[in-house]
């Protein structure tokens, strides 16, 4: 069986709301900690429509992967940053749709929206046979 993907979710209740600019300016001086980790596929910065609650969004090939991001060190310097505690949350994640690349990620493995389409038509998914058949960013015709 292969390894499913890992979404991670990461909250922080902030003591004083930050405005966008705040959290951006954050955000981007925290990013390079972020290039080059092993096993992180992407992530996205988190904050809340009244600047109370900042956080992430991350994506992993594995748990082992993330759990190794999580570990003492990473939420002191959380805690250092924003001065609170962050929440972390793990979710499997089988399927992802990358829509900048129309494929989707299965596991370890791409998958093309095609592919996943042919094994609905041959009854290996719930969903209907056409269901993933999106348009083009920008246009009304499927795929």
């Amino acid at each position: 069986m292969e390894n499913p993907l890992i979404a991670v979710v990461n909250t922080i209740q902030l003591k004083n709301p930050i405005t966008r600019d705040e959290a951006r300016t954050i955000s981007l001086s925290t990013a390079p900690n972020y290039q080059g980790v092993v096993g992180l596929i992407r992530k996205s910065y988190l904050l809340s429509e009244d600047g109370s609650t900042a956080g992430g969004i991350y994506l992993w090939y594995s748990p082992a992967e993330a759990e190794q991001m999580y570990a003492e060190s990473w939420r002191d310097f959380v805690r250092e940053k924003y001065g609170a505690d962050p929440t972390v949350t793990y979710f499997r994640t089988p399927v992802v749709v990358d829509c900048n690349d129309r494929r989707c990620l299965r596991g370890n493995k791409g998958v093309s929206s095609r592919g996943i389409q042919e094994a609905l038509r041959r009854g290996q998914g719930r969903a209907k046979p056409n269901a993933l058949k999106l348009p083009k960013h920008g246009q009304t015709d499927p795929l």
